[in-house]
């Protein structure tokens, strides 16, 4: 029996960590080999040391393993090659691109069903559920990405002279543009939820809250500030928890460079969920709708510009 390939630990972000585990799939499939599941690395930016994480604490094995198991690729623990994270997160990223790119739809969403079998462990799908059942009472619809926080800093001043990036393209998006262009899409007093690092930002939550109250009279939701019958232990288990609630929202605005948001599309597709997504890091004044289904980056391809 060929040896298993596992994700060896991995210094990303929960979506980058999902991407990493499709490049494993793909990797483990063209290879004839079984995949493994080995710890995850938590994650913090800024921080020297992160530590990891069991696999279980952040996804539902189960539901992970019948959707490596649909696409051809048995799981068995034990001793696993630990393959790069990095490379297996290009393999994923680039497989989503091409298939879109060659409209090879049923090589797409075949992806895209495998990213929607990433769920999240029992305890944080059911506090996403209450969670979103709390939001639809309240009458909230939209969900938004505040894509500010320092470590998107400094991933926007490490990659504005990078020549693959056009320098007319807005990476770095600050709150009161996001704000005002939501205020020219959502509906006059709105409340949406807000999905980011909180403990990350460079301005105060509340200072955001009050500036998108006063100039859009829009109320800003922060995971905070919600009824929390479960508080996720790591950032990894927060992000698979702001993940599951912003998917039960039908309409979401985000960064296309973010593979967060990136995901919440791929997965919508890859579920047959219908929600509508809208980027804000484009050139004018209001939101534009991503019709990619979350598999390009740049927002004039995720937008069809």
């Amino acid at each position: 029996m060929a040896e298993p390939l596992a994700l060896a630990p991995f210094a990303a972000g929960l979506t980058n960590q999902k991407l990493a585990l499709l490049g494993l799939t793909l990797r483990a499939r063209a290879e004839g080999r079984p995949a493994a599941w080995s710890p995850l690395l938590d994650y913090h930016p800024g921080a020297a040391d992160h530590g990891c994480v069991p696999f279980a604490s952040v996804f539902d094995v189960a539901a992970v393993t019948a959707a490596f198991a649909g696409f051809g690729v048995p799981v068995e623990q034990g001793a696993a090659e630990q393959a790069d994270g990095g490379a297996l997160m290009g393999i994923g990223g680039e497989a989503i691109a091409t298939t879109r790119r060659n409209r090879d739809d049923a090589g797409f969403r075949d992806l895209c069903r495998i990213l929607a079998g990433m769920k999240p462990m029992a305890a944080i799908a059911a506090a996403a559920a209450d969670t979103g059942a709390w939001l639809r009472e309240n009458g909230v619809r939209w969900g938004c990405q505040l894509r500010i926080e320092r470590d998107w800093l400094h991933w926007t001043a490490l990659h504005r002279a990078d020549k693959r990036i056009n320098p007319a393209e807005p990476l770095y998006v600050d709150f009161a543009t996001i704000l005002a262009k939501l205020a020219g899409q959502v509906e006059h007093g709105a409340t949406l939820y807000v999905t980011c690092n909180e403990a990350d930002l460079p301005v105060e939550r509340e200072e955001i809250g009050r500036r998108a109250y006063d100039a859009h009279r829009l109320t800003m939701l922060f995971r905070s500030d919600v009824p929390r019958p479960f508080v996720p232990a790591g950032l990894l288990a927060g992000a698979a928890l702001d993940f599951a609630i912003a998917s039960t929202l039908p309409c979401f605005a985000g960064h296309s460079r973010s593979t967060f948001f990136g995901a919440l599309a791929l997965t919508a597709h890859g579920e047959g969920r219908d929600a509508h997504f809208w980027l804000y890091n484009n050139r004018g004044a209001m939101l534009k709708r991503r019709t990619d289904h979350g598999a390009f980056v740049r927002p004039w391809a995720a937008a069809n510009l």
